[in-house]
């Protein structure tokens, strides 16, 4: 059996690799991909040696047919490999071996891929803190328009406050002027009340008056009879002057009320209007008669 075929049953026994592994199918060998090293074409070998990973366990494949360059430095492809590391790096690096220009971009390949995923955790920890800062602004936006509702409210309520201030302003003035009409009207009434004493004492003495007319009708009640119905005719109308001089005394009562007419003597005169009935005889006539009768 061959190298070449051992080396494919070796390969297709081993442990499977990456995708595009297979070495033997319709999609044959894949170029640089990795293979184990220990399975590894001296060429492939040589090429992880100038790479710097001889000692990985697995190493990028090469394709078949391929031949060393005698050339050295004069190879143009080692010149254009150089070249596309250098335009990585995007600085100088003649000074270096292909392998350390090699090992230095992969560091500081693994050193952004490091601060790609510091700078990813920062910027998920940002736009954590941005969504909570704009969550915090739509609550400073909300408390700004609800401020505002509020500051109307008090503008609104300051000028309801001046309405009412002036409201109770105008209404001490009028309890002050309802306070003083009350002081007035309680004036009018004590002068009434001073009236209607006056009024009852008049009344006291045309009742004592009254009463001595009863006496002397008391006395002439054996007379004739005429003079009783006669007494009777007196006792009534007695009773309808009574009645007229309350009726005057409590419309003189009311008419002061809303006039305040200078104070009267105390001494009543009779009411207005009140005159004795033709047919009644007079108090002298009377007793005249009376002794007439006794004769």
């Amino acid at each position: 059996m061959s190298a070449g075929g051992s080396r494919c049953f070796a390969l297709m026994a081993a442990d499977p690799r990456s995708p595009g592994d297979v070495e033997v199918g319709t999609l044959g060998p894949q170029p640089l991909e990795l293979v184990p090293g220990d399975l590894a074409s001296p060429q492939e070998r040589q090429l992880a040696s100038a790479l710097g990973i001889a000692e990985h366990r697995l190493v990028p494949r090469l394709p078949g047919g391929l031949e060393n360059c005698h050339r050295g430095s004069k190879c143009f492809w080692s010149w254009l490999a150089r070249a596309a590391l250098e335009q990585v790096a995007g600085v100088s690096l003649g000074h270096l071996e292909l392998p350390e220009m090699i090992d230095r971009l992969r560091s500081e390949l693994a050193e952004l891929r490091r601060q790609a995923r510091k700078d990813a955790s920062a910027l998920a920890t940002l736009r954590d803190v941005c969504g909570a800062g704009e969550a915090e602004l739509r609550e400073l936006r909300a408390a700004r328009a609800r401020l505002q509702k509020l500051e109307t409210e008090n503008e609104e309520l300051r000028g309801a406050n001046a309405g009412l201030t002036k409201t109770v302003d105008v209404l001490r003035e009028d309890f002050k002027e309802a306070t003083g009409r009350c002081r007035a009207i309680e004036a009018e009434l004590a002068e009434a009340a001073e009236r209607a004493d006056e009024a009852e004492s008049a009344l006291e003495a045309m009742e004592s008056k009254l009463d001595m007319a009863c006496l002397l009708r008391e006395r002439d009640a054996e007379a004739r009879v005429e003079d009783q119905k006669l007494l009777h005719l007196a006792r009534a109308e007695s009773t309808r002057v009574q009645q007229e001089a309350l009726s005057v005394a409590i419309l003189m009562s009311t008419h002061r009320k809303k006039r305040r007419p200078a104070k009267r003597s105390s001494k009543a005169s009779p009411p207005r209007g009140f005159q004795i009935p033709r047919g009644v005889p007079s108090h002298s006539a009377r007793r005249g008669r009376s002794a007439g009768a006794g004769l």
